[in-house]
């Protein structure tokens, strides 16, 4: 039965026509709008909102204001006031102003539509350089992870696409590695693990760009901006940290991956909560450094990267699993090499249609389907990467005998 259910042809269908249907949604909703409103009563753009007013922030040499909750607020209902509330917060670093400040040049729905069409391309450019074939190609475009990304409006095809590379090509492309470890940082939470895993690997080359493009990045914002921006960015993360302590009102746990947030979804407090997914999160730790040590499979040891720097910031939400194409990928690849293990089947049939049902179906559930899909993942991952070490010596042995 599983098997029928998961032949590639069928597989593939089912996804292009669901992703067909999704992003021709997208398209129709803001073809169709005539004003913030789509035709479904949203604010058109979803999460895009908030790149658009803090690209007008910027063009008008008010980027640090965008730290204030409600001055955000009063600028978001300046470019459309199609909701009474928005409830969108900024948490960026200062780099980030210097990536979305061409935004509002253009017209709300054009810059919309060309920043779903820009993160599509570069999302499908990093695919390119993995070894999935036309068909993962077509696949991982169609995923529910993508899917959903572009639903929000969010910039997770540009940052999954730079954490696939950044996990993925450090031996082959160290620079470009580097440079896309770098450019991470509008997002750090996510890349804390990036350097442990480059230094574990004595992947230098790409440790060196990254830490060097990162500092200048970190430089030019500065200027720019000032220390002050370092400072309302460090407020910023305060203010979520404090959000998630009172329950999670504008940061809601069911929509994040992380175990904080799933101890808390539990109704476990906060304190303890906390504690506990810091001990989760140094396991994790010292787990990326002896397999990207040990291992030489660039997909595998990626796929596990991806996976645990998910999972060890208590703050990262479940539309930043786009890079979790990277340990699909490398999971797909090791089953066409060596077929099925224990359990792998289950997983890609109870987990692919979940994620696309995930923005719905998460807040009538008590578990988290990101945090347990991420965490399988890696589970998964790991399982193959120790198969691997410990066939070699047996098949050293082999060729002796």
């Amino acid at each position: 039965m599983l098997s029928h259910l998961l032949e590639k042809d069928r597989v593939l269908r089912i996804n292009v026509m669901t992703a067909a249907v999704f992003y021709g949604g997208i398209l129709f909703s803001v073809l169709l709008s005539t004003d913030f409103t789509n035709i479904m009563g949203q604010h058109l753009g979803g999460d895009f909102m908030a790149f658009y007013g803090a690209s007008q922030a910027v063009l008008a040499g008010e980027a640090l204001q965008a730290y204030d909750v409600a001055w955000f607020e009063a600028q978001l209902q300046g470019v459309g006031p199609a909701i009474e509330f928005y409830g969108l917060t900024w948490q960026y670093p200062p780099s980030y102003f210097l990536f979305i400040a061409p935004l509002a040049l253009l017209p709300y729905k054009l810059s919309y539509l060309l920043w779903l069409l820009a993160g599509f391309v570069f999302m499908a450019g990093c695919l390119r350089l993995l070894p999935i074939g036309r068909y993962g190609l077509l696949l991982a475009i169609a995923s529910p992870m993508l899917l959903t990304a572009a639903v929000q409006g969010q910039n997770s095809f540009f940052i999954g696409g730079l954490f696939i590379l950044a996990a993925s090509q450090a031996k082959t492309r160290p620079l470009l590695a580097g440079v896309a470890a770098a450019l991470l940082t509008i997002k750090p939470q996510l890349g804390v693990l990036i350097p442990i895993a480059y230094l574990a690997a004595g992947c230098w080359r790409a440790f060196f760009v990254a830490a060097v493009l990162s500092v200048l990045l970190a430089m030019v914002s500065t200027f720019l901006f000032g220390v002050s921006g370092w400072l309302a960015f460090i407020e910023s993360l305060g203010r979520v940290t404090g959000d998630l302590a009172a329950g999670g009102h504008l940061y809601p746990y069911a929509r994040m991956l992380s175990p904080y947030s799933a101890f808390g979804l539990a109704g476990v407090p906060h304190d303890l909560a906390m504690l506990l997914h810091w001990c989760f999160a140094a396991g994790l730790v010292a787990l990326v450094a002896v397999v990207w040590r040990r291992s030489d499979d660039m997909l595998l040891r990626g796929g596990l990267l991806v996976c645990a720097g998910l999972l060890v910031p208590p703050y990262a939400y479940y539309y930043e699993m786009t890079a979790m194409l990277l340990p699909f990928a490398a999971l797909l690849l090791a089953v066409q090499a060596d077929g099925w293990r224990m359990g792998e089947k289950a997983f890609f049939l109870l987990t692919w249609p979940c994620l696309l049902l995930l923005p719905t179906i998460q807040p009538l559930l008590p578990v988290q389907i990101g945090f347990v899909a991420v965490l399988c993942t890696l589970f998964l991952i790991l399982l193959r990467i120790e198969e691997i070490n410990l066939s070699i010596p047996l098949r050293s042995a082999d060729l002796r005998a």
